[in-house]
């Protein structure tokens, strides 16, 4: 995007209607966009960073005509006392908007360490970073931000969760009765719900194999000749068609008969209906981290 965003683009990050950003821009002089040679105005970085704070703190309650005319300093400190209850999710969601428009490597890392210390990775993840990540990735597929934006925000939360996940005991001694494989289909590359995974399925006490993304099915055969893992946990977070993802997952009972599947993603009813009682769905990360304590406790 280079830097330039339309009105619309600012409507879609900011979710304040196009029509109101006008009137603010006419009643109160909020932005001073720039126009094009075709007299369509433009807005860069810093317009952007700017508007999102003050969209933010409207949510918030704070009039547009008061906002108007604080000064920068005032309206990031205002912004800086919405960040700190913690119970405010949107809040927090709307702050790693801002800090990932402006590429602010040390703001994320606050607001991320700031959660996880007060409410724990698994908590911060699930009520944050996720609708977080969901709502980047509807902003770059319809092109109001750019990969490298959404690529550099992933990164950093994909290293918080390896680094909290190397902090627990990799649980190596247990016996395959204990064991998680972890791994996605071919050509499924998002692996940041299967390290999220991985990481939940340590912090409760069981060992895991982890081998990444986009892993063909015959290749597991390998692993069947030295370990037998009572369970296997992978996702589908790219759209495959249901005949794909089932032929994969009766792929994978030919090889681990006695193994119970955890599946994560979306499905169909009419999907869910052709498997058997050993393939497990969960389409939120709070049911299966529910369904991984109560299992930790048998």
């Amino acid at each position: 995007m280079d830097g330039q965003y339309n009105i619309k683009d600012l409507e879609s990050i900011s979710g304040i209607q196009a029509h109101t950003i006008r009137i603010w821009e006419k009643r109160y002089g909020i932005l001073k966009p720039e126009r094009s040679e075709n007299n369509f105005r433009h807005y860069d970085d810093e317009d952007l960073r700017y508007f999102l704070k003050l969209a933010f703190l409207n949510k918030n309650g704070i009039k547009i005509s008061k906002l108007a005319a604080m000064s920068d300093d005032q309206v990031n400190d205002l912004v800086n006392d919405f960040q700190k209850p913690l119970n405010n999710h949107q809040a927090q969601i709307d702050s790693l908007i801002i800090a990932m428009i402006s590429f602010d490597e040390e703001e994320i890392e606050n607001i991320m360490q700031h959660l996880i210390m007060h409410k724990g990775l698994d908590e911060a993840m699930i009520n944050i970073a996720f609708p977080f990540l969901n709502k980047i990735g509807i902003l770059w597929s319809t092109g109001n931000i750019s990969p490298v934006q959404e690529h550099f925000v992933a990164n950093l939360i994909r290293q918080k969760i390896m680094a909290a996940t190397d902090s627990i005991s990799s649980n190596c001694h247990l016996p395959e009765s204990k064991t998680f494989l972890l791994f996605t289909f071919p050509g499924d590359l998002h692996d940041i719900g299967l390290l999220f995974t991985n990481y939940l399925i340590r912090l409760n006490g069981f060992k895991t194999i982890y081998l990444g993304v986009s892993v063909p099915v015959n290749e597991l055969k390998l692993i069947r000749h030295s370990i037998n893992p009572k369970y296997i946990f992978t996702q589908s977070i790219t759209h495959k068609s249901d005949d794909i993802l089932l032929e994969g997952i009766l792929e994978m009972k030919k090889i681990f008969d006695q193994t119970t599947i955890l599946l994560g993603g979306n499905f169909n009813t009419e999907f869910e209906n052709q498997l058997d009682s050993s393939t497990l769905i969960f389409d939120e990360f709070e049911s299966l981290r529910h369904y991984l304590k109560q299992l930790s406790h048998l």
